[in-house]
């Protein structure tokens, strides 16, 4: 059952405007950075294993030359995203996945900075049982993960209110998606007290990828 993983990313100039009362441009496009090589790396880490419960190929998607020319180097596909529109640029990644002859897609946003291997293994062992498995953020308004069964024509909606268009969504086309709560993969970095809760969780016990420790152990200098 072969499965693809997509993620979505803004481009650099636009990344994490909410958070520039606290970080200038260049700080907020490092932090990006690091945010998508910790995802990657997470998602990478599980390629080539037991096929029920790993990928065969990673694509990352943007507008944005910079990001796609890292693609390689992180174990992604890079996609340009023709119309700078994510759900417009995900339908097209859902049709090459399913033309690759993928049989299961999971999304996930690069700004998910604690997502774990067990996150992703447990999205996949649902989404063997069922159509739609969807992760909430911490406001239950975003979708941080979906995953679907291939072929699929669930719309996809993120943005405002995310999870529960795609809820409804789902409900609509007959199927119940299995809501996956972690607190790991519900952060993410929007917001100025997002990232105090990321600080939070590195002062304890969080341990991610260099350029995201890095970036992070700076912050406490």
């Amino acid at each position: 059952m072969p499965i693809h993983a997509i993620v979505p990313m803004k481009a650099l100039v636009q990344v994490k405007s909410r958070l520039a009362d606290l970080f200038s441009l260049a700080e907020r496009q490092e932090l990006a950075l690091a945010m998508l090589q910790n995802v990657l790396a997470t998602l990478h880490s599980l390629v080539g294993l037991e096929a029920t419960l790993a990928f065969q190929k990673v694509w990352l998607v943007s507008t944005d030359a910079t990001i796609l020319a890292k693609a390689p180097q992180l174990g992604a596909q890079p996609l340009h995203d023709p119309h700078d529109d994510i759900n417009a640029a995900l339908h097209l990644a859902r049709e090459l996945a399913l033309q690759e002859g993928a049989k299961r897609i999971l999304v996930v946003p690069a700004d998910l900075p604690l997502l774990t291997p067990k996150d992703v293994q447990n999205l996949l062992k649902n989404l063997a049982k069922v159509q739609v498995v969807i992760a909430p953020d911490r406001k239950r308004r975003g979708t941080n993960a979906l995953g679907l069964q291939l072929p699929s024509t669930l719309p996809f909606q993120f943005g405002y209110d995310s999870f529960r268009y795609h809820c409804e969504a789902a409900t609509d086309l007959g199927f119940a998606p299995y809501i996956y709560d972690s607190p790991t993969i519900a952060l993410d970095i929007d917001m100025p007290e997002d990232f105090v809760a990321l600080e939070r969780s590195f002062a304890e016990d969080f341990n991610p990828q260099s350029a995201l420790k890095d970036f992070l152990e700076r912050r406490q200098r």
